[in-house]
């Protein structure tokens, strides 16, 4: 029959109207059939049985009174709240600082110089709030006398590129008091959400601080002028001091009002991330637009989403995290401003920047170095150069990524300082989770009490996490010791340095910290090449040089080197750095003259020193030492009594040898041989034995042996295979040649005959095969008379007449003296002299 409205009231009480179609029959049989657009005003049905149906309204309801109830007003120390529960609308009145607010402002601007490109954007988001009902028109009836007026600009959004009207309160923010010591901090809050698991979506509140109401009486301090007319705003304005705080106070209340959404849901400002393993995103959206809160559709993180200005993203693995922000180009005209803005778009609040946290910081400081105010030029061309550096290196290699979900018990705290910084690394499961760094001032404290800074430093970056269970990584042996003795408590702690109640002071704070907080503390020593934090502490070394070469003036004089190395050592540098290449001499008993004995053989073989470092033993302080060193011309400098440290490079050189000793059972000679050939750095030059020596030694048990393979281009006298004669080594023209073959070619003089390194010279090609022995008659074959006489050939001669025969033998006697005799001079021993005798 037609379409009209009916008003609908359900028996306990609630009443709603909706479109209805009269028909002349009744449908299917009823009086009255509700279809879906009816039961979305009613706000969902629930059917638990035949007569148990309650519509959401019903439940709703039922809500909002026991929030009534509970918590309808918000007071605060610098706001007020209330919650109208028919309108669904919260009402916010701030409280002036002097108790009663201003007559009037003194603002008269009412809108400062929007740029072209943004002005038709502008103005229509200021006509959709006129139309929104936000900015209504003045009327001195209804809002009282005019009492200020914000000027309007417009605020470009450089990452959504969208154009926002903004109001500059800032003249009005002078007469009001805000309590910031709840507000929320942006660190803390990313901390909380990565804990939350992979299972989360985020909402956001839609115009969030547009949603709430200002009070009536306060309208009229916040009046604008737009194109000509006056409008009062009558919401609350993004630039307040307090509307972080009215916004966060009535987040935190509506979603007190429910526990399992208050469990499940962390706001921030206006983003809201959900613990979909506690509730839905669909079931906090619906609680707070039953409250008067409008959210965006919600997104799932691990589908992609912006979570507070980071892309993050799943995978199979779990969340991970990015730079979601453009890098900004290198500005035209650099100021301090700009500088510390470029900085703060590259670390900001990004939980892992690595070297590029460093970078940044010391960018800053070189920027107030060379300005004096904020709007400064800077003309300092090497920090643009860093800049420049800096931008492309990000470009190149961003390290601002990492892994967002946060999970597990294993965790590592890596410390580090330098003369520069202090860093700190923190990780869960072999991600790093978090990094962070501190410069240091100039000061000359100890590099050692720096190191201990960043241990505690790095505790507190752990204790923000929360975690009770933790294992230190620090490169620092006397750190690892101080720390490891203070948990242990099972010696005491050994300095005598001039910073030691420092350093005692800094122990009691780390245990206090361990004790106060129940932390399961553990150190371990690693190298500075493992340490994670190093890269922290560290910026580019030409970034740490003069900015040009200096100017210096020098004169040319005659001086002896004598007077050169005087002056050397005077000014402070003895030598260029001490090699810690060891020598060990065994010796009988500790008396002087076997110490003299091993140490003049050293001498006599690597050249004497100038000073000898040496303890108080008497066999150095015995007058036959003086008299040793005063023949090689040394000086001898004794340590102070009972105080190993005055010779430390000798002490640890002895006690890191006896470690070594005794970790690997080996003899002494290798245990040093072990210490000459450890690198003290990441490569094998900073070795003692390789910084002594022209040539890289070679390391036992790692370096192979290789054969020397022959180039091709080298020219051979004989090929593999070969057959050869084997001069004889007697030299002798009746000694037999041996026959051989040629096995491996060595080089262009050296060949190997069955296994055998011949010179080529004593070799010659087989043209023709020698007689085997069964070919040679009885009288021709030799005598074998002794086993080294197998070596020798004997080539018999031509067969001679009866008569030379005779004459063979009458002379044989003769000739055989003349084969053996020897010189007729006098032969002496020879006699070995010692060192002594020359």
């Amino acid at each position: 029959m037609g379409m009209g409205e009916v008003h609908v009231q359900l028996l306990s009480g609630p009443s709603v109207t909706m479109s209805a179609l009269v028909m002349r029959t009744r449908p299917l049989g009823f009086d009255f059939v509700m279809g879906m657009n009816g039961i979305n005003i009613l706000r969902g049905v629930t059917v638990r049985s035949l007569d148990d149906v309650k519509f959401g309204i019903e439940e709703s309801e039922v809500v909002t009174a026991a929030a009534t109830a509970l918590q309808r007003d918000v007071d605060e120390k610098d706001f007020g709240v209330t919650y109208d529960v028919k309108a669904r609308t919260w009402t916010v009145s701030w409280k002036w600082s002097s108790g009663t607010g201003p007559p009037r402002l003194q603002d008269t601007v009412s809108e400062y110089r929007v740029p072209q490109a943004a002005r038709q954007e502008y103005e229509n988001e200021l006509c959709q709030w006129i139309k929104d009902g936000w900015l209504v028109p003045y009327s001195k009836v209804v809002h009282g006398p005019v009492r200020g007026t914000i000027p309007l600009m417009a605020v470009v959004q450089r990452n959504k590129k969208k154009v926002h009207p903004v109001m500059d309160f800032r003249e009005l923010k002078s007469y009001l008091d805000v309590h910031t010591a709840d507000a929320d901090v942006c660190a803390e809050k990313i901390r909380e959400w990565r804990r939350r698991g992979q299972r989360v979506s985020l909402l956001d509140l839609r115009k969030a601080y547009l949603q709430i109401h200002v009070h009536q009486w306060l309208s009229s301090y916040q009046t604008v002028v737009f194109r000509g007319m006056r409008y009062c705003l009558t919401r609350l304005g993004f630039g307040l001091n307090v509307a972080p705080l009215v916004l966060k106070k009535v987040l935190s209340t509506v979603l007190s009002w429910d526990e399992r959404i208050n469990s499940a849901a962390s706001p921030y400002l206006d983003d809201i991330l959900v613990d979909e393993s506690v509730a839905s995103a669909a079931e906090v959206e619906n609680h707070l637009s039953r409250h008067g809160l409008i959210c965006k559709p919600a997104e799932r993180v691990h589908e992609g989403a912006r979570v507070l200005g980071m892309r993050v993203w799943g995978e199979r693995r779990g969340l991970f995290w990015k730079r979601d922000n453009n890098i900004a180009d290198m500005p035209e005209k650099l100021t301090r401003r700009t500088v510390f803005f470029l900085c703060g778009q590259l670390t900001s609040h990004l939980p892992v920047c690595g070297w590029l946290r460093v970078a940044a910081s010391y960018l800053k400081r070189r920027a107030n170095a060379a300005t004096t105010s904020w709007e400064d030029e800077v003309t300092d061309s090497k920090l643009r150069f860093m800049i420049e550096e800096t931008l492309k290196q990000v470009k190149r290699s961003d390290p601002a990524r990492g892994r967002w979900d946060v999970k597990g018990d294993e965790n590592s705290l890596w410390v580090d300082a330098s003369s520069l910084a202090l860093g700190a690394v923190l990780e869960v499961n072999g991600d790093v989770i978090e990094d962070a760094c501190w410069l240091r001032r100039d000061e000359c404290s100890h590099i050692n009490l720096a190191e201990l800074d960043a241990v505690i430093k790095g505790l507190n970056l752990a204790i923000a996490w929360k975690m009770s269970k933790l294992t230190i990584m620090t490169d620092s042996r006397t750190v690892y010791y101080w720390v490891k003795d203070t948990l242990s408590k099972k010696a005491r702690v050994k300095t005598k340095a001039s910073s030691e109640m420092l350093i005692r002071r800094r122990l009691e704070t780390l245990r206090a910290i361990v004790e106060e907080y129940g932390l399961s503390l553990d150190i371990r020593f690693v190298s500075s090449a493992e340490n994670k934090a190093d890269v922290l502490t560290r910026v580019p070394k030409r970034w740490l040089g003069p900015e040009r070469d200096q100017l210096a003036c020098g004169a040319a004089v005659a001086i002896t080197e004598q007077d050169i190395a005087k002056i050397h050592v005077t000014s402070g540098h003895p030598d260029c750095g001490p090699s810690r290449y060891a020598i060990w001499r065994g010796i009988i008993c500790q008396d002087t003259a076997s110490v003299t004995e091993q140490l003049e053989s050293v001498f006599l073989e690597r050249g004497a020193p100038k000073e000898l470092l040496t303890n108080n033993a008497t066999s150095f302080r015995s007058s036959l030492f003086g008299e040793f060193a005063n023949c090689w011309g040394i000086a001898i400098r004794y340590r102070c009594a009972h105080v190993p440290s005055g010779n430390g490079i000798s002490e640890r050189c002895h006690r890191t040898v006896k470690t070594i000793l005794a970790r690997k059972g080996c003899s002494v000679a290798e245990a040093v041989y072990s210490y000459n050939v450890m690198p003290r750095g990441n490569d094998a030059a900073s070795a003692p034995a390789n910084q002594i020596f022209r040539y890289e030694v070679r390391l036992l048990g790692i370096d192979e042996v290789r054969q020397q393979n022959q180039s091709a281009h080298d020219q051979h006298r004989y090929s593999v295979g070969d057959r050869v004669w084997i001069r004889h080594p007697s030299r002798r023209c009746d000694s037999r040649s041996l026959e051989g073959t040629v096995t491996r070619l060595v080089s262009p003089q050296n060949v190997e005959v069955d296994g055998m390194p011949r010179h080529v010279r004593d070799l010659r090609l087989v043209t023709s095969p020698l007689p085997t022995p069964g070919e040679l008659s009885a009288s021709e074959q030799p005598d074998v008379v002794e086993e080294d006489d197998a070596l020798l050939i004997q080539v018999p001669g031509p067969a001679r007449g009866s008569e030379d025969e005779g004459t063979i033998e009458e002379g044989a006697d003769s000739l055989e003296r003349l084969q053996l005799r020897r010189g007729s001079r006098e032969r002496r021993p020879t006699q070995l002299c010692q060192y002594s005798d020359l």
